[in-house]
């Protein structure tokens, strides 16, 4: 928490809420140069979606 707030304050919200309203997968994007790439969390991560089963593995 007290590294980065309101990455504390995402992760928080997904466990105590159902995240599959949130439209997320087992991808994370970050802004180098410019440029936004995306990271797999896991293989084929890009068609896992973020369920209230799998919340767990995805924090």
């Amino acid at each position: 928490e007290s590294v980065d707030r309101e990455y504390y304050q995402s992760l928080k919200y997904i466990l105590d809420n159902d995240p599959a309203e949130l439209d997320l997968y087992f991808v994370v994007s970050e802004e180098v140069l410019g440029d936004l790439r995306e990271h797999e969390l896991k293989t084929d991560g890009q068609n896992i979606q973020l369920t209230e089963q799998n919340k767990q593995e995805y924090i």
